[in-house]
């Protein structure tokens, strides 16, 4: 689940106030410059004396303000990370929580994950989380991720409509839903609609058990989108 501080680091390097702080601070800095480059010109102007005193000052200016250049530069670098990595943890909460709705779907319906057509109607009378009811969390974003474009949402892997869990051979490295350039909420693809511009080129991923993680495009494999079914059993008796 994603905490208060992270919704509010999230929200702050959204908003436009984050913009306007950095556009602020940097008008600042330009205009205490020039105001100081101004007076320095009107005491070079005078005697030797003055002159003297206006180019010591000056390089006291210039060393006094490249550690402040160096911390702005510092600041944005930093706000640039924590937005990231906020968009990261929301993204992998927001996976998390539909694929568990979509495993909680399928306990309820004959153990078979829902139709591909219809995924994100009906998983999200099962998506819950922190104590708020589902219409209100769906209507929180947990379809979007923070990186995609206003509209955007995840896609569901259309091999596993209608899949039971159970008969797979291996769940954990089955893709169950991936991130997609779809603006539709129930959507379905595979391989060719990742979208792969999010998070420096290393999108998320659900797998059938439940668990998410970034991968890069050369490790997607093919089989990774085909889930296999499980050897049958034989009677040994």
């Amino acid at each position: 689940m994603v905490d208060n501080s992270t919704r509010l680091l999230v929200w702050w390097s959204h908003s436009e106030a984050y913009w306007l702080a950095l556009l602020v601070l940097f008008g600042l800095i330009v205009v205490a410059s020039r105001a100081w480059d101004a007076a320095l010109r009107r005491q070079a102007a005078g005697d030797g004396a003055g002159r003297r005193r206006a180019t010591a000052l000056r390089w006291v200016a210039g060393l006094a303000m490249a550690p402040v250049a160096l911390a702005f530069a510092a600041g944005l670098f930093h706000f640039g990370c924590a937005r990231a990595k906020a968009a990261d943890v929301t993204c992998i909460s927001n996976l998390k929580q539909i694929s568990y709705g979509l495993l909680m779907y399928s306990q309820y319906y004959d153990e078979r994950f829902p139709p591909a057509a219809s995924w994100g109607a009906v998983s999200g009378r099962h998506v819950v989380g922190g104590g708020a009811s589902p219409s209100r969390l769906l209507n929180a974003g947990v379809y979007r991720c923070p990186e995609a474009p206003p509209g955007m949402g995840y896609g569901f892997n259309r091999a596993m409509g209608g899949v039971d869990p159970a008969e797979m051979d291996s769940p954990a490295e089955a893709i169950l839903l991936f991130e997609a350039n779809a603006r539709t909420r129930s959507f379905a693809g595979g391989p060719g609609d990742v979208a792969w511009n999010r998070h420096g080129g290393m999108p998320k991923f659900a797998f059938a058990d439940g668990h998410v993680k970034s991968m890069r495009r050369r490790t997607v494999e093919a089989r990774l989108w085909r889930p296999a079914k499980a050897p049958a059993r034989t009677n040994t008796d």
